[in-house]
């Protein structure tokens, strides 16, 4: 009995942690790049939580401590001021932290009344919407914008970071579709790009897609011994084909994403639907 109960008090210690880290992966999914969620088994992860969990319970313990002596202070005043033969004070509830720490020793006299198991429940509760409201914060991504915790490389610098702050990541995408010296490309914003655990583009999603054809043309020195001229890059005229467009990694061959400022975007498209951009703005 007592090594079932250290077994339950041990995952009880633990859950504010293990919580966390699956707050963390329902936070990734909110960006435009994914990558697998952070397995449990890995042993950061297990790191992570355990040094969550004991941050949240150490924290949690001085403020139980606090208001237990502010308690015991208030009902030495109130009973000052009050008959002994009216007032007669309660005792206190067991600190639930001590209580979880002294059933993972084996020691199953620590809960003497049922409210404790109640008060253990509620602060792990407390504990994990705690959590919950750090780590889904915004505040907390402000915290943490330079710090690729992810570990995403550029889908993080040129992608998730400007999304967060007023930018709108665009994409051109030269795909491997070629035909008689013509190759098939698109652009449209990143609404989802999904990585491998190693890294690797995995597939690129496009809202508001555009196609286009370009040629690669190798490039004509004017002179014999000149040194090379570079290759030119001819783009045709774009053509709207939908509103999303999801492209596999066997189809694409290369990857420009440029980050205008999503206000300026919005005006623009504005200005157009309006009938036109002013000629002082063109």
């Amino acid at each position: 009995m007592a090594l079932t109960l250290s077994v339950i008090a041990g995952l009880a210690l633990l859950l504010p942690g293990l919580f966390g880290v699956l707050f963390w992966n329902f936070r990734a999914r909110r960006h435009s790049a994914s990558r697998p969620d952070l397995p449990i088994t890995a042993v950061s992860v297990l790191a992570f939580a355990i040094a969550l969990s004991m941050l949240v319970h150490t924290a949690t313990w001085y403020l139980i401590y606090v208001v237990r002596l502010l308690a015991v202070e208030a009902g030495d005043l109130v009973g000052s001021y009050i008959s002994p033969a009216i007032y007669v004070p309660q005792p206190l509830l067991q600190n639930p932290i001590e209580t979880i720490v002294a059933l993972t020793h084996g020691s199953a006299t620590a809960i003497v009344q049922p409210i404790d198991v109640a008060a253990v429940a509620l602060t792990i509760l407390a504990e994990i919407a705690f959590v919950f409201a750090v780590v889904t914060d915004e505040g907390f991504d402000l915290l943490l914008e330079d710090v690729d915790l992810g570990n995403q490389g550029w889908v993080h610098s040129h992608i998730i970071r400007p999304a967060q702050n007023g930018y709108r990541p665009i994409a051109y995408v030269l795909t491997t579709l070629r035909k008689d010296g013509l190759g098939v490309g698109f652009r449209g914003v990143v609404a989802d790009i999904r990585q491998s655990d190693r890294g690797e583009t995995l597939s690129l999603s496009l809202s508001d897609p555009e196609r286009f054809l370009y040629e690669l043309k190798p490039g004509k020195s004017a002179k014999l011994l000149s040194k090379p001229a570079d290759p030119k890059f001819i783009r045709h005229e774009d053509e709207a084909i939908g509103s999303v467009l999801s492209l596999e990694a066997r189809a694409i061959e290369n990857v420009v994403v440029s980050n205008p400022q999503a206000r300026r975007l919005d005006r623009l498209r504005q200005l157009l639907d309006a009938g036109g951009v002013p000629a002082e703005q063109t």
